[in-house]
C-alpha cells in the first residue's frame, strides 16, 4: 500500500510539474509584455496580440487534437507533444523578429491545450476513483503556482538577463520532465473507436453550452484587464518597474487563494453562488475604474480582482463532471477539457477587446471592458440555473 502510494505521489507530483511548465509558458508573456515591445520595437497592442491569439489556437486545436490522437497510445503522444513544446520555447528565445515569435508561440498553443488534456486524462489511469478528484485538483493547481512563482520569476529573469532566458529556462525544464515522463508514467493504450465517436454528444446539452459560455465570458472579463495588468501597473497607477515583480507576486498568491475558493464554493451552493459572486466582481471592478487615481486603494482593488481570477474552475468542472458520469459517459475525458477550453476562448475573447480598448480609448479604459463581460457572465448563469432547474442531474 505504501509503494501504491508512493507511486501515485510521483506520478501525481510529475503531472502538476508538466502544468506548471504549461502555465509558465502561457503566462510569463503577460509579466514580460512592454519588454518584449521594446526588443522587437512593436506598441503593446501588437505584443498584447500573442495573448490572444495564442488563446484561440489553444481552444480550436485542443479538441481536433484531442479527438484525433484518441485511438493513439496516450504515452507516446505526450511525449511527442512535449518535444514539440520544447522546440517552441527554443525558437521563441531564439527569434529575431516579431513574426518567428508570432509563429513560436502558435506552435506552443496548438500542443499545450492536448497536453493538459492528457495530464488529466493519465489522472483516470494512475488514481483509483477515491483519490481522482485531489490528483485532478493538484494538475489544475499547477497554472495557478504558474501565476504565483512564474510570472514574478519570469520578470526577475527578463530584467538580470533578457526575457528570452525565460523561454530557455522552460524548455530545459520540460526536457528533464520528458525522461521523468519515460521513468514514471505507464504506457497508456489507445481507447476504443466508439468512445471516439461519441464523446462530442454531450455539446448538445443545453446545461453543458451555457456553462461553456459563462466560463468564456468570465475568463474574457479577467483577461481584458489582467493582459495589461504590466502597463497598468507601471502606466495608470504609476509604479516603477522594480515593484513589479512584487506585485505580480501578490497578484498570483490572490489568484491561488481563488483556486482554493473556488472548491469551497463547489461544496456551498455552486453554480447557484456564482450569480452573486459576479455581480460582487462587477462592483470591483467599477470601483477601480471610479477609485484609479488613488494609487494605494487602486492597487488593493487589483489585487482583489486577482481573488476573483478562478472562482469558478471548481463549481462549472463539478457541474461537467456530474453531467458527463450520469448522462454521457463517453464524453467524461472531453467535459475535463471544457474548463480549459472555454478559459481559453475567453482570454482570446478578453485580450482581443482589450487590445481594442487599450489601441482606441487608452489602458485607463479597460476596466469599462471587464464590467461589460462580467455583466453578461452574470445573465448567463442566471440562465445556466434555470436550465439545471428545468433539468436537474440526475445524481
Amino acid at each position: 500500500m505504501d509503494t501504491a502510494y508512493r507511486k501515485l505521489h510521483q506520478q501525481t507530483v510529475l503531472l502538476v510539474a508538466l502544468s506548471f511548465v504549461l502555465g509558465c509558458n502561457e503566462f510569463m508573456i503577460v509579466g514580460i509584455l512592454s519588454n518584449i515591445a521594446s526588443d522587437f520595437n512593436v506598441n503593446m497592442t501588437q505584443v498584447g496580440f500573442l495573448v490572444t491569439i495564442f488563446a484561440l489556437i489553444y481552444a480550436i486545436c485542443t479538441p481536433i487534437i484531442t479527438a484525433l490522437t484518441s485511438h493513439f497510445n496516450k504515452y507516446t503522444c505526450l511525449i511527442i507533444l512535449v518535444i514539440i513544446f520544447i522546440f517552441s520555447n527554443i525558437l521563441t528565445g531564439l527569434a529575431t523578429d516579431f513574426t518567428i515569435l508570432l509563429v513560436a508561440r502558435i506552435i506552443a498553443a496548438v500542443v499545450s491545450g492536448p497536453i493538459v488534456s492528457l495530464a488529466l486524462a493519465y489522472s483516470t489511469v494512475i488514481a483509483p476513483m477515491a483519490k481522482r478528484s485531489f490528483v485532478v485538483s493538484w494538475i489544475f493547481s499547477g497554472f495557478s503556482i504558474a501565476a504565483v512563482f512564474g510570472v514574478p520569476l519570469g520578470t526577475i529573469i527578463s530584467q538580470v538577463v533578457g526575457w528570452r532566458y525565460v523561454f530557455y529556462a522552460i524548455a530545459v525544464i520540460a526536457c528533464i520532465l520528458i525522461l521523468l515522463i519515460g521513468k514514471i508514467l505507464p504506457k497508456w493504450q489507445p481507447e476504443s473507436g466508439r468512445i471516439r465517436e461519441n464523446q462530442f454528444k454531450i455539446m448538445k446539452d443545453k446545461r453543458v453550452l451555457l456553462g461553456s459560455f459563462v466560463i468564456m465570458f468570465s475568463a474574457g472579463g479577467i483577461y481584458v484587464f489582467y493582459t495589461y495588468l504590466q502597463p497598468f501597473l507601471t502606466k495608470v497607477l504609476g509604479f516603477e518597474s522594480r515593484y513589479l515583480s512584487g506585485l505580480l507576486f501578490i497578484y498570483g498568491v490572490m489568484s491561488l487563494f481563488s483556486n482554493q475558493l473556488s472548491g469551497v464554493i463547489a461544496n456551498r451552493n455552486g453554480i447557484k453562488a456564482m450569480q452573486k459572486i459576479y455581480l460582487a466582481e462587477l462592483m470591483v471592478f467599477l470601483s477601480l475604474a471610479w477609485f484609479m487615481q488613488i494609487q494605494f486603494l487602486a492597487t488593493l482593488i487589483v489585487f482583489v480582482i486577482g481573488l476573483f481570477m478562478y472562482l469558478i474552475n471548481s463549481p462549472i468542472m463539478i457541474h461537467f463532471l456530474k453531467i458527463a458520469e450520469s448522462e454521457y459517459p463517453s464524453s467524461i475525458v472531453l467535459a475535463s477539457s471544457l474548463n480549459s477550453i472555454f478559459f481559453n476562448l475567453g482570454i482570446f475573447l478578453g485580450s482581443g477587446i482589450g487590445g481594442v480598448i487599450v489601441s482606441n480609448y487608452g489602458i485607463r479604459n479597460i476596466p469599462l471592458g471587464s464590467m461589460f463581460l462580467i455583466f453578461i457572465t452574470f445573465l448567463l448563469v442566471v440562465g445556466l440555473n434555470y436550465a439545471i432547474k428545468k433539468r436537474p442531474y440526475l445524481n
